[in-house]
């Protein structure tokens, strides 16, 4: 690295520096020594030198043999040198200036390379960051793209064959259509709701009213949407009747608890039963749902809430990925907490925590 050539504020240093030296010699006169002086001076010369480049640092050092020769030695004011052994400190002096300031130069040189080559590596490491962000981007979009495509393809086929009159449908046909084009349009729905939820808890436009509520009858409202998905599926409730009313959104929490019952849907068995259950835990109420699916994998606890993140399974599972990061969302926005566990043999549990409401006075 080549440093500048002319650097006035390294001069200037230098001779504020060395005129500090000289007065305080001149003050000191008769109680220090003038050859002790020149430790003094061989310190401006250090100061200089680490703080600025080579040269203010050799000018510092030639000054201030000029200065030590005609305010410090003897005959004073004058360059004439009375005592040869002068002749011997001017040199050394100059001499060891020269040297500190070559070697200051140096480590300066190395440190400023060290620090240049931190940088590149920074600005290398930041490339390649960036590069991997852009292809996960890349590769969420494609997941989205055929998330939200594939309910389009199957609604777009069973219109195409209910308007095709040259293929006459019987009525359990067409009723079957019909039912395809619903359960896809609700799927798209919910795909389309949850990029717009994520898209409002990112930018913190989440609102949110807590009211005292009753989670057991949110419990029961979240199960009735999933009425349809859980048909056939053993569901355990373990729901206390004198629960407290609890601080919450009851819309909100209803989609939190969807959120769980899709993601116990869609990673357990279909012949397995899903469990849910609900506890008073100190000044909160504890809510549970739990299967016995294919769990996640140790040390994801929670990572698992991370958007787009997906437990790898046999077979592609549906949705974008956000449900769970939604509901994190949501329940830290209510004041309370959701976390993943292991399940004992085999499968997650899913709890979450609302404060219990105050009684009213």
């Amino acid at each position: 690295m080549v440093e500048p050539r002319f650097r006035p504020q390294g001069y200037l240093a230098g001779m504020v520096l060395v005129a500090l030296v000289t007065g305080f010699g001149l003050v000191s006169h008769g109680l220090i020594a003038a050859t002790n002086l020149v430790m003094l001076f061989l310190l401006a010369v250090v100061i200089v030198a680490l703080r600025w480049a080579l040269g203010p640092a050799i000018f510092t050092a030639i000054i201030g043999v000029l200065a030590f020769d005609f305010f410090i030695v003897p005959p004073r004011l004058t360059l004439a040198v009375s005592d040869t052994q002068y002749l011997l400190t001017f040199a050394g002096l100059l001499i060891t200036g020269v040297v500190i300031s070559t070697l200051a130069a140096r480590a300066r040189q190395r440190a400023d390379e060290a620090v240049e080559r931190a940088h590149l590596l920074e600005q290398a490491r930041e490339a390649e960051l960036l590069r991997a962000k852009e292809k996960l981007h890349s590769a969420l979009l494609n997941s989205i793209s055929h998330d939200l495509r594939t309910p389009l393809a199957t609604i777009t086929g069973a219109v195409s064959s209910l308007r095709d009159a040259a293929a006459p449908l019987d009525d359990a046909t067409r009723s079957e259509l019909i039912d395809d084009i619903a359960t896809e349009a609700d799927r798209l729905n919910r795909l389309v709701g949850n990029l717009l939820d994520m898209a409002r808890v990112e930018a913190g436009a989440l609102k949110v009213t807590a009211a005292p509520g009753d989670i057991a009858g949110v419990i029961g409202a979240a199960l009735e949407r999933r009425a349809d998905a859980l048909d056939g599926r053993l569901v355990t409730l373990d729901v206390p009747r004198d629960l407290p009313p609890v601080l919450m959104s009851e819309p909100l929490v209803a989609q939190v608890l969807v959120c769980l019952l899709d993601n116990a849907l869609k990673y357990s068995p279909p012949d397995s039963p899903i469990d849910v259950a609900a506890a008073v835990a100190g000044p909160e109420v504890s809510v549970a749902v739990a299967d016995r699916g294919v769990g996640f994998p140790a040390g994801d606890e929670r990572r698992i809430f991370d958007k787009f993140y997906r437990v790898e399974r046999p077979g592609r599972v549906g949705g974008t990925g956000l449900g769970l990061a939604i509901a994190r969302g949501i329940v830290e926005a209510l004041g309370g907490e959701i976390r993943a566990e292991q399940r004992a043999g085999g499968g997650s549990v899913f709890r979450f925590t609302l404060p219990v409401a105050a009684e009213e006075p």
